[in-house]
């Protein structure tokens, strides 16, 4: 076995603080300093030692040479003494207060092991000096002078989340040494680190004692990409996927569940006495007639009124009452066998078979204890207060905003436009995911559900959601509902302060993204459709005034930009399924059927009775549509298409295109999913903003991008693309086209439909044939 190389460590009182913080989840004041006292260094070589031991206990299985397995097991005994010594010392001491930060050792070691339990991504494998009943020697014990489960036995880590430890650990104290080390068969390891990190991945071997470039494993190809499962991934995300595999490794997760139970009246029968077909007169309003919350007749809100109870296929059951669009409440059981019954003058839901020993009912709630096989990354989904969702959906104004389905009066499903449809799906999807955990101990990710979508639209009519004291900014009234959601987590859950936020997701879905995020959640990662880095300009260059986020002051806001590629992800708008074009394959259209050389149709400025915007210089060199003055474009030609005007065979048009114009409107637009889904190369026209993955996927394999000042040089610089080049292209966006659907929404809504009509409609025909990685498994693929 050749040796390995031994970086120098920096164990500077700086670099230990900064574990401890990340440990604490807040940065201790004074700075954490192991140098200054006996037990303040006892504390600080609590860090080191337990990750190797419990390696070596999970690699030794693994070895096949007598020579590996004994030089292991010598390394073991050593550490194992090693880590008795210290955790001793510490037991000895556990009730001490570590001065000035007012906890005690036990707490401080608790902390530590969390913090690499949290980094490890594969449970409890380490323990600090006190632990619950459950957790101890026989279950019988919350003293803990050795780490070892139940049994008593040392916990084992893979190679894989012994590493996620190490990345840390190098990342924090290592000098002149900057790279990932890991293993070919890694699945542990989230891209995302190797994002954020933004340093080269390593593999190191073992056996030869050598550092082995994993660009050189798995080379890139002639634009720069390295392929993972189709689609072409920037070189360190790709290649840290192909040597790790997609991170879904499948766990056991202990889940308790609380629901509290709720009433409704009953008549004799047992079937509900509510009077569904009556009206809430108060609920109503035409903007300026009386106060309420839906803007429609009551005729236009019973409409989409609908009574669910859905059963999916992923053991996961959700019962929904819901009365004139408003939703009364809603169960997501992640059990499979529930029995749905009215039970004197209960509306209840009893867990049977293999659950019903677990089951604690009263009067006001009921537990789930059980054991469920999840699969990493686990994402806990915060419960909000209803003001932050389902308040929002219930007073939406139009029928068809913030959502991505309503319903008919026989419970068909109704596919909405809107954009901001996304934030529903996405959030539907994770909720009945088998990433999702209900144990935010176990979680990885922590989803923050606030529907800005919801709130944003039309929030100047609802009296509830007052625009006064903001000046008329929607972007002001949506800072403040987030840093409302963020005081209630941290007041009400422990998992923030962990990791100051780094590990929590938010959707920022509306036109500006994330640019109005209040500071104190800057550190998480944010989802948008507007992936603007500030790069170009420094203040809000929207049209529309209440979105305009120039005027909150930074005591609010901070100075942060409305997205960080190191962080940040952007994802595709929502867009209503097509059964159609999936049907004649307008993605899969072959290039000689495609006689348009380059396409745009949309709001081409003042110049054609529109809103100003950038897209007026694209009109005034290659407008195919006269302006108010009669003019075309300085440049038109016949095979380019730029127009204002609508068009019904909108998609057949793109689908006969081979460059598309992705430009923004008043703010951001879904140009670019209009590209991609019709199988059109995209030509992206936006100084300093990042479409849908585009920090992670390599846009030079599927897209073109140009700068705003090269517009009049637009068809020359495309004629210049030889052939071969634009097949490469086209090729590649028919690999990664699904990646810009939410599929994963739509088969949901296809295994519920399936439940209560004999035929399929053509949309779930349709989309049920599809296989490729949807937008869902890229953001999970990203985390």
């Amino acid at each position: 076995m050749g040796g390995i190389a031994r970086p120098l460590l920096n164990l500077s009182a700086l670099n230990i603080g900064k574990m401890m913080n990340d440990a604490f989840g807040y940065k201790l004041q004074p700075p954490f300093n192991p140098y200054v006292k006996d037990t303040s260094f006892i504390l600080g070589c609590y860090l080191l030692p337990y990750v190797g031991l419990v390696g070596y206990v999970g690699t030794n299985p693994n070895l096949n040479s007598r020579a590996s397995k004994k030089l292991v097991a010598g390394l073991l005994a050593v550490e194992a003494g090693q880590d008795a010594v210290i955790r001793t010392l510490l037991y000895q001491r556990k009730d001490e207060l570590v001065e000035p930060y007012n906890m005690t050792i036990a707490e401080f070691t608790n902390r530590i092991s969390k913090l690499r339990n949290r980094l490890a991504s594969t449970g409890v494998k380490d323990e600090g000096l006190t632990v619950p009943e459950n957790l101890g020697a026989e279950n019988e014990t919350t003293n803990n002078i050795i780490s070892a489960d139940v049994n008593s036995l040392g916990y084992a880590r893979t190679q894989c989340s012994l590493y996620e430890n190490d990345f840390y650990a190098y990342m924090e104290m290592l000098k002149s040494f900057g790279s990932l080390c890991g293993f070919p068969d890694c699945t542990g390891f989230s891209s995302s680190y190797v994002m954020r990190a933004g340093i080269p991945v390593i593999h190191r071997s073992f056996r030869h004692g050598k550092d082995t470039d994993l660009n050189a494993q798995f080379p890139v190809d002639t634009h720069g990409s390295v392929i993972f499962r189709g689609a072409p991934w920037k070189p360190d995300i790709g290649s840290w996927l192909l040597s790790c595999g997609s991170v879904s490794s499948a766990i056991d997760v202990e889940e308790v569940s609380l629901f509290r139970a709720f009433k409704l009246p009953l008549v004799s029968d047992g079937s509900l006495a509510a009077d569904w077909t009556t009206v809430d007169e108060d609920v109503f309003t035409t903007n300026s007639s009386k106060h309420g919350w839906c803007n429609e007749s009551s005729v236009s809100c019973l409409h989409y009124a609908v009574v669910s109870i859905s059963v999916p296929e992923r053991d996961i059951v959700t019962v929904v009452l819901a009365r004139i669009g408003f939703w009364a409440h809603a169960f997501v059981f992640h059990v499979s066998n529930l029995q749905i019954h009215s039970r004197n003058d209960d509306f209840s839901v009893t867990v049977i078979d293999k659950f019903s020993d677990k089951l604690q009912l009263n009067s006001d709630s009921m537990s789930i204890k059980v054991v469920i096989e999840k699969k990493r990354p686990l994402i806990y989904v915060y419960d909000l207060p209803p003001e932050f969702n389902s308040h929002l959906l219930e007073g939406r104004h139009l029928k068809y905003e913030c959502v991505n389905r309503v319903y008919n009066e026989d419970n068909r499903t109704l596919w909405t436009r809107h954009l901001y449809g996304s934030q529903m799906a996405l959030y539907e999807s994770i909720l009945a995911s088998p990433h999702r955990t209900l144990n935010g101990e176990e979680a990885d990710y922590f989803y923050v559900p606030v529907l800005d979508s919801c709130l944003i639209s039309r929030a100047d009519d609802s009296p509830q959601l007052s625009l006064r004291k903001h000046r008329g900014l929607r972007s002001s009234l949506t800072l403040d509902y987030y840093k409302k959601a963020y005081e209630h987590i941290i007041d009400r859950y422990p998992h923030w302060n962990q990791s100051s936020g780094r590990d929590h997701i938010w959707f920022f879905s509306w036109d500006e993204g994330a640019c109005y995020a209040p500071k104190e959640i800057w550190n998480s990662m944010m989802l948008v459709h507007w992936g603007n880095t500030n790069s170009k300009h420094k203040h809000s260059t929207t049209a529309y005034f209440p979105d305009n986020w120039s005027f909150i002051s930074p005591h609010r806001r901070g100075n942060h930009p409305c997205f960080d590629p190191e962080k940040d992800l952007v994802l595709p708008a929502w867009k209503k399924p097509n059964p159609g074009a999936l049907f004649f394959k307008f993605w899969d259209r072959p290039r000689k059927e495609r006689t348009i050389l380059f396409y745009f149709n949309g709001n081409l400025g003042s110049a054609y009775g529109g809103r100003p915007q950038k897209r007026q210089k694209l009109a005034e060199e290659f407008g195919s549509t006269p302006n108010l003055e009669g003019k075309l474009g300085r440049q038109h030609m016949n095979n380019v298409i730029v127009t204002p005007v609508r068009s019904l065979q909108y998609h057949e048009e793109l689908a006969k295109s081979v460059f598309c114009g992705v430009l923004p409107g008043d703010g951001w637009s879904g140009r670019m999913e209009d590209s991609i889904l019709n199988g059109c190369i995209p030509v992206i026209i936006q100084d300093g903003i990042f479409l849908p993955y585009e920090n992670v996927l390599n846009y030079n394999n599927f897209a073109v991008r140009i700068q705003e000042d090269e517009i009049p040089n637009l068809i020359q610089i495309l004629q210049r693309i030889n052939e071969t080049e634009v097949d490469f292209m086209l090729a590649n966006v028919q690999k990664i086209w699904q990646r810009f659907l939410y599929r994963d929404s739509i088969l949901l809504e296809a295994q519920r439909q399936k439940k209560i009509f004999v035929k399929e409609e053509d949309w779930a025909i349709e989309y049920s044939k599809l296989e490729q990685d949807d937008a869902l498994s890229t953001f999970i693929q990203i985390n």
